[in-house]
């Protein structure tokens, strides 16, 4: 039976050991990548709480708390910050995982906004499936409208995705990654260049002395 020693630790090193479970955490030493997690949080549930108190009191002042009709619009009110946060993912479906990557889906279409002006560029769409060490699949979709590098999947790539962060980091590859903007980092490059934090060693060694 295996027992937490028997666990392992997947934060600095290239992949699981056959047989191995992962864990899958942010190293200690990229202390800013956990402050940035925990302030994304703190600011969705800041938002949520603070939305609510808006709503609650304008709907005070109104008369509405008193009113079943006023009080549905209210409840629903209530719920948009929850629905546009989708808090709900960080304490339901979001887990830290390691996988393979077995499908990856490229959508590249151009898309119109206001009176049918077509968007200047293409928006595109990744849509990738990760069978994660252990047993199960996740599907991961991404949206990147903006000029620059994009980051390039492939079938076969060992990802890791680390609780709270957005981007799917390539392991043991010369091709690291910031997992909070997406930002590709250069060899020898131990901060992201947009956002400004570290950049999680997956391994490789090839961005990093």
């Amino acid at each position: 039976m295996n027992s937490d020693k028997d666990q392992k630790d997947v934060s600095a090193s290239g992949g699981a050991a056959n047989g191995a479970r992962t864990k899958v955490k942010i190293p200690g030493k990229n202390r800013d990548v956990k402050s940035a997690v925990l302030m994304r949080i703190f600011g969705k549930i800041l938002f949520i709480v603070g939305w609510c108190a808006v709503v609650t009191t304008a709907a005070y002042l109104t008369g509405y708390l008193g009113d079943p009709i006023g009080m549905a619009f209210v409840e629903l009110l209530w719920v948009f910050p929850i629905w546009k946060t989708k808090i709900w993912r960080l304490f339901t479906t979001e887990r830290a995982y390691e996988g393979v990557v077995t499908e990856v889906i490229h959508d590249n279409n151009v898309e119109s906004k206001g009176l049918g002006l077509p968007v200047m560029g293409n928006i595109r769409r990744q849509t990738i499936t990760v069978k994660k060490d252990g047993g199960g699949e996740i599907v991961v979709k991404y949206v990147d409208s903006e000029d620059g590098d994009r980051i390039e999947y492939e079938v076969g790539d060992r990802v890791r995705h680390y609780y709270g962060t957005k981007y799917l980091q390539k392991v043991g590859t010369e091709e690291n990654i910031c997992v909070l903007c997406g930002t590709m980092c250069g060899e020898g490059e131990h901060v992201c260049g947009v956002c400004g934090k570290s950049i999680i060693e997956n391994g490789y060694g090839g961005c990093h002395e």
